[in-house]
């Protein structure tokens, strides 16, 4: 089964995530987050929540070196809407 590695905060409870995509939880991403996820083996990252105030937001830089790995990188939500809307065209995936 392909590493699925997703970024989830309060836009959606755990629990019930878990029983909509059996992944590997992580809490909002912050800068550096991804490509740590890379760095485990994921194959796919969803973005769903990060952070933004309270330390550096995910950068558009680590994002495109996840997709030049080879890795899909999808966004929702919170976060993950704000960098597949702003990265769609580099291969960011919106949901």
């Amino acid at each position: 089964m392909p590493r699925i590695i997703v970024f989830l905060g309060p836009s959606l409870e755990r629990e019930r995530a878990e029983t909509i995509l059996p992944a590997e939880y992580r809490p909002p991403a912050k800068r550096g987050d991804l490509l740590g996820a890379v760095h485990d083996g994921a194959e796919t990252i969803v973005l769903i929540d990060g952070v933004f105030h309270q330390e550096s937001a995910v950068a558009h830089r680590e994002i495109l070196t996840a997709i030049k790995k080879g890795v899909k990188v999808f966004g929702s939500s919170s976060m993950g809407a704000l960098r597949a809307a702003e990265m769609d065209t580099l291969g960011m995936t919106g949901i």
